[in-house]
Formats: C-alpha cells, structure tokens, sequence
C-alpha cells in the first residue's frame, strides 16, 4: 500500500518540477522577446539620422551620390559640406588624399570597380572611379554614382574639383 503513494508522490514531484521549469523557461522566453523588440525599436530609432543620398558637384554637373547604409559611408555623408581637389590617377579613378582618418573603415577586396563606385582607400583617401576593371586592392564602400556616362564626361582628364553636399 505504502509503494502506489511513493509512486504518486515521485510522479508528482516529478511533475511539478517540470511544470514550474517550463513556467521559469516561458517567462524567460518572454524577456527575452521583449529584449529583442527593445533592440530592434532602439535600432529603427538609431536608423532615423541615416542618409541615404548626397549631391556631388563637378563643374556645372550635378549627380546624386547614394550613400553605402555602412558606418564609414555614413560618417562620409555627415561630414558634407566639403569641397575637394582631385588628382587622377592610371585615367580610371580621381582620388584626393589627406581626408580626416575615418574611424569606420571595413576594407574588403571587392573584386570588381565599377563606374560610379565612390570609395575609401586606406582611412583617408576619397576615390571616384571612372572605369571598369578588376582589382587585388581592398576598399571601403562610400557609396555610388548611377549616371555613369555623364560622370566619365564631367570627370574629363587632369584634376578636378568636386564638391559634396546633403540634399
């Protein structure tokens, strides 16, 4: 007789063992997505002083840069206003180094330049290119231009100055 309550008693040990972890382990769970959605709202909310697009200058042309979402492209398009003079180098890229050091730089090897890519050297050379063509050099994404014919054409031979703004 005393063996099915000792039984029973385990059983329900056993029980409420299980229920009051899986009880601890769902409010656990509930922080947790409550953690996550904080996260995210705290992240939509940082996203609000992203900029998305810049206007660059060259002569009496004028091009909207589309600003990479990475830290240094962002902290490229916080520092506009500015005007920089550009040297050209090999007829495929203006560059102008001597930049403030970008504190963000995430140099990749990116395979590939293409016309319009705006992108940081080191961490402090501005390059635009020109021209297609392959590359071993790694760089850091700051953006791109879209109208690329009408850019080889503004860029034209020998140095220029480009200056960039916010819209």
């Amino acid at each position: 007789m005393l063996l099915p309550v000792v039984i029973i008693g385990a059983a329900m040990m056993i029980f409420s063992t299980v229920f009051v972890n899986s009880m601890d382990g769902s409010v656990e769970q509930k922080k947790n997505e409550k953690k996550e959605q904080s996260t995210v709202k705290e992240a939509d909310e940082e996203r609000t002083d992203i900029i998305s697009a810049l206007k660059m200058r060259i002569g009496d042309e004028e091009f909207t840069v589309d600003v990479d979402f990475g830290a240094a492209g962002q902290e490229f398009a916080r520092a506009t206003p500015f005007e920089l003079e550009m040297t050209d180098l090999n007829k495929n890229e203006k560059y102008y180094q001597g930049a403030d050091k970008f504190e963000n730089v995430d140099a990749k090897n990116v395979n590939m330049i293409e016309i319009g890519d705006v992108m940081l050297y080191g961490d402090d050379t501005i390059v635009i290119f020109y021209d297609n063509f392959k590359t071993e050099y790694q760089y850091t994404r700051l953006g791109w231009i879209e109208e690329k014919a009408k850019l080889v054409e503004a860029l034209g031979d020998g140095d220029v100055a480009v200056s960039f703004t916010k819209n």
